[in-house]
């Protein structure tokens, strides 16, 4: 459907290699049906890359850190290009140097004109991806504001204050 997501708790196959867990459900196949592991490695490579990723392809994700299997995750997301992407609270997993790798491709893709859906609690995070933000408490929607129309204290009391009239 155009839409793909990482999750606030991995969903990745920790028995699995890196390459496995990232063509999980679509592997390449060869013209009489066999694997391509080459061509899936190839590519496997070149999304580690863009994401400044240094693992071993062949070991199984239990072996790497969370931070590493949360990166072979999204590199799955790569792989798909979808058009709606939704990441939920990553930069509490990812060190600042993997969060700005993540924040060069969100930018890229909104160059592109793709749906970036970014959850977080990070008011910093907010003022700084954001064109619009929407406030849930509850499960209800609290508000929904444009970022520019925003200042620091004013998205603050959005978040946190209890005497935000419902909407």
């Amino acid at each position: 459907a155009g839409i793909a997501m990482v999750y606030q708790n991995l969903s990745v196959l920790p028995s699995l290699n890196a390459i496995e867990n990232i063509f999980a459900g679509r592997m390449i196949r060869r013209r009489f049906g066999g694997l391509d592991y080459v061509r899936m490695a190839s590519t496997g490579e070149q999304l580690f890359k863009r994401l400044n990723l240094d693992v071993d392809i062949e070991v199984p994700l239990y072996k790497l850190t969370q931070a590493q299997q949360l990166m072979v995750e999204f590199a799955r997301i790569l792989l798909l290009d979808p058009r709606v992407i939704i990441l939920d609270e990553l930069s509490n997993k990812l060190t600042p140097e993997e969060m700005t790798t993540i924040y060069d491709i969100i930018f890229d893709y909104r160059r592109q004109g793709k749906a970036i859906i970014y959850i977080t609690h990070d008011i910093e995070e907010t003022l700084r991806l954001a064109d619009r933000v929407t406030i849930l408490k509850n499960g209800y929607r609290r508000g929904t504001e444009r970022v520019s129309d925003l200042d620091h204290y004013r998205l603050f009391q959005l978040t946190y204050s209890f005497a935000l009239e419902k909407r």
